[in-house]
This record gives structure tokens, sequence and C-alpha cells, in this order.
């Protein structure tokens, strides 16, 4: 379903492959010099009109990309995915690096009250759609991000464990969640919510309790 805005959008810039040209044009011209496509003719469209206009940039392809509605996924639907005209498609643009389409999943309260209760999240629901996404053969990365009084307690790491353990095989990412956009919500008059600092001793305690377990782990910063 569409909100207002959302529908504004569509039919005034996604509709109108002319009308992305210009913000293409007029990105070019503030120094942009590479740019994200997917197999989508409006988008593909909208660049070549650019193009015509000696605006060409680099292009960052992502291939594989599913055409999911993804309020009410359909599954059967997303895994129909075509690489090999993805690639043969953009092997025609000055396309130096191709990004493979994937689900990047964050893991964060998995105790059902609790989940509720904090982010109102329905834990049900996310079981139900990772198993989906399993089924499919969908590749998956998952993320935690570490936040104290919310992902970053004891018995939530211990479920988070026994989740990572029954999918076994996929990548997974953790991080401690910042205050760098404290200022930027203050600059514009809102209050943004603010954590207790997480300390890189907090994020190898977590570290180490996945690889004990074999977990494919990786530390990152976001």
């Amino acid at each position: 379903y569409f909100g207002h805005r959302s529908r504004l959008y569509q039919l005034d810039l996604y509709d109108s492959p002319q009308n992305i040209a210009d913000v293409i044009v007029e990105s070019y011209n503030q120094g942009v010099r590479a740019i994200n496509l997917v197999n989508d003719s409006n988008l593909l469209e909208a660049y070549d009109l650019a193009a015509e206009q000696d605006c060409k940039m680099k292009v960052i392809a992502t291939v594989g990309r599913s055409d999911v509605d993804y309020l009410n996924p359909n599954y059967e639907v997303a895994k129909e995915v075509d690489w090999d005209d993805d690639i043969e498609l953009f092997s025609d643009y000055d396309c130096p690096l191709m990004l493979v389409d994937e689900f990047i999943v964050d893991i964060k309260i998995l105790d059902e009250d609790i989940a509720t209760e904090k982010i109102g999240g329905f834990v049900y629901f996310y079981y139900r759609n990772l198993d989906l996404l399993f089924k499919y053969n969908k590749k998956i990365t998952f993320r935690i991000p570490l936040v104290k009084g919310y992902t970053l307690d004891s018995n939530n790491i211990d479920k988070i464990i026994e989740l990572l353990k029954k999918y076994r095989g996929c990548k997974v990412e953790i991080f401690k969640i910042h205050n760098l956009a404290e200022g930027k919500y203050k600059s514009l008059g809102m209050v943004s919510l603010k954590f207790d600092s997480v300390s890189d001793e907090d994020v190898e305690v977590v570290y180490q309790k996945l690889k004990k377990e074999s977990i494919d782990v990786e530390i990152i910063k976001i």
C-alpha cells in the first residue's frame, strides 16, 4: 500500500524516466561520478537519457535482484532470479563492480514479550519469514546491533546463538550502536534516542561466544 508521499514519488519520479534523468544530470553537475543501478527499465532509460547529455558515470550494478513486495512478500516470485541476463546487460555499461542482491537480516530482541514492549516487534512473524527465506535458498547475512538494555543482554545473546545454530552457513556481522547522529537530530530540532556506550570489550565477549559455536562472525563498524 502507498502512503501519499510514496504515491507522489511514483507518479512524479519513478514513472517519468525524464524526471529521473534530470536528477542524475544535476547530480553529475554537483560532482557525482558513480551510480547504483538495478535491472529496471525505468531506471535504465533514465540513465541512458542522462548519458546522452554527456553525464556518464561509473555504474555499480546490483545483479540478481528479485521483485519482492517486502510488506507482503511473495517468495515464489522472489526465488525467480536471472543472474546471467543482468550480468550481460551491465557488461555494456562502464561497470567496474557488480553487487549480488541479498537479504541483510537484523537480529535484535528474540523474547516475544520484550520485543513487543521495547520495539513493537512480533517474533513469530520474524521466525516465519526466516523460514521462508531459507526455504527458497536466499542469500542471507545476519547483522546484530549491540545495544545495552536491548540486544546486549545475556539471555538475548543466548537466544541469538540458538537461532544462528539453526541457520548455520550464513555470514554474521556484529557491531556496536553509536550516537553519531545526535548532532544531526539536534540541528533539526529533534530528539534522538541515546544509548549507553558499548565498549570494544563488550563486542569481543559476544564475538568469542559466537566463535566458540563455530559461527562465521565478523566485527564491523557502521
